[in-house]
């Protein structure tokens, strides 16, 4: 029986740390290499995809991956309607672009699905993500300080293209292994809430990545970047000063519906200009961004179910750049409605499905915790910013690393737990596979009376038993 036991734990741990495939796919995110395959654009992470998508659709298809739920039937349209808006647009020329879109949205979502399935496997993660995090700041270092960007230098034309040379405050803002400063900053500051809640029980290390995020941040001296940090350290917070409070997230929640709802009907600009003018360096920034909404949503009223692909040249100002800082708007204005309702139904289902979930053990909540303040953080940042190329495909990862949350279930032995470690508790049972019975106490043996001596002999010489 201890023997099955052990058995049965190793295979649970091993089930349960996360697979090399998912760890090779963040450590490709952070290496900037491009290379061509005909005409189509090449990355490490994207190799990874390309290689593991039909896998795992043939998995997902299957039901292999605890069953096909909500969000991805959205981020599988998602895909679809991307990859359709640009051959609507651009006609056949863009079917290579149109498929790798495809396969970064469902492929790296799905990705995450499969690889981490507990809360070991979610902490395996958040520890690659902050060595990735943490190999990469030397590199922002010299590039905000020395304005060298050492892997520009070093690879040459293999290198993925930067697209800014922006100075402020005196340093060059780094963007290290991403395409601009803005995405390493993101990409950097979601790991805080993650490694506050998931890895606290590691010692000295969750102090490290908030030194780590804070560090990617400033250095890539970004709005969204500091955006992102702001949200969850107001989320932890939060979380610190109500704890054990009945009903905090729900109250927080109508507050912030509260406020919205008031500037809607009180301010002549609204909320969304509201946030957009009030997060942004200088006055100029201010109004661009403003007149990038203004004139970005006229372009969705005119192209409601198609967009208008990747042509930049939509009707604005002449002074106004093509750029448009905000994931949630360009979305609509490339992909059409149904695209942009798709992505922002995933993310709400998400985030309202598994933060009503219960669930009751402390080191998995703690995951679902870190999990839910890093994308809501990331969310806000989006409408600052807008996410493509390696941020793109990290945030469809993280939508998919909470599924498991979703279908772990609860051991009815925290005595074992509490000998074994925190996440022996805790194991995956499948939907038709009832509870192992828990041995009982062992009855208390009753006292055998000893037969009495035969009358006429003495004490201690009546027969013997063999």
């Amino acid at each position: 029986m201890k023997q099955q036991a052990a058995s049965a734990a190793a295979r649970m741990a091993q089930a349960d740390r996360l697979p090399r495939l998912a760890i090779a796919f963040v450590v490709c995110l952070a290496i900037p290499l491009v290379f061509y395959i005909g005409p189509l654009r090449m990355t490490p992470y994207r190799v990874v995809l390309v290689a593991s998508f039909a896998p795992l659709v043939g998995l997902w298809l299957a039901g292999r991956l605890d069953g096909i739920k909500p969000p991805d039937l959205m981020a599988a349209f998602y895909a679809l309607w991307a990859g359709l808006s640009l051959v609507v647009n651009h006609g056949l020329e863009k079917v290579e672009l149109a498929g790798i879109t495809a396969i970064e949205i469902l492929g790296a979502y799905l990705l995450a699905r499969a690889s981490i399935r507990g809360p070991n496997g979610f902490r395996a993660f958040v520890r690659t993500l902050l060595w990735v995090t943490l190999a990469l700041i030397p590199f922002a270092f010299v590039e905000a300080v020395f304005y060298r960007r050492l892997f520009q230098e070093v690879l040459g034309g293999l290198a993925l293209p930067i697209s800014s040379f922006e100075t402020r405050w005196g340093m060059l803002r780094a963007a290290a292994s991403f395409e601009h400063p803005i995405l390493f900053g993101v990409f950097a500051a979601s790991g805080l809430a993650m490694s506050y809640y998931a890895l606290r029980g590691d010692g000295r290390r969750w102090p490290m990545a908030a030194l780590v995020a804070g560090a990617g941040a400033f250095f890539s001296l970004s709005l969204g970047a500091y955006v992102a940090l702001a949200a969850q350290l107001g989320l932890i917070v939060y979380d610190r000063l109500t704890e054990g409070r009945k009903g905090r997230w729900r109250n927080l929640i109508i507050v912030i519906g509260a406020v919205y709802a008031f500037l809607l009907v009180a301010s002549n600009r609204g909320p969304i200009l509201i946030f957009i003018q009030t997060f942004a360096f200088n006055s100029f920034s201010s109004a661009v961004r403003l007149q990038t909404w203004n004139y970005g949503t006229d372009v969705v009223l005119n192209n409601p179910i198609f967009g208008i692909g990747l042509d930049d040249n939509w009707p604005r100002p002449h002074w106004l750049t093509h750029s448009v800082d905000n994931f949630w708007l360009l979305n609509a204005m490339r992909y059409g409605l149904p695209a942009a309702i798709a992505i922002a139904g995933m993310v709400l289902w998400t985030l309202l499905r598994l933060g009503a979930r219960p669930i009751a053990d402390p080191q998995v909540d703690a995951c679902r915790k870190g999990l839910l303040m890093s994308l809501v953080a990331m969310c806000v940042a989006a409408a600052t910013v807008h996410y493509w190329g390696t941020i793109f495909v990290y945030f469809m990862f993280l939508l998919g690393a909470g599924s498991w949350l979703l279908e772990w279930e609860e051991s009815a032995a925290p005595a074992t737990s509490a000998a074994r470690g925190p996440a022996s508790a805790l194991r995956r049972r499948a939907p038709d596979e009832a509870p192992a019975p828990q041995p009982g106490p062992k009855p208390a043996r009753r006292p055998v009376a000893s037969p009495a001596p035969p009358r006429g002999l003495p004490l201690g010489t009546g027969p013997r038993r063999g």
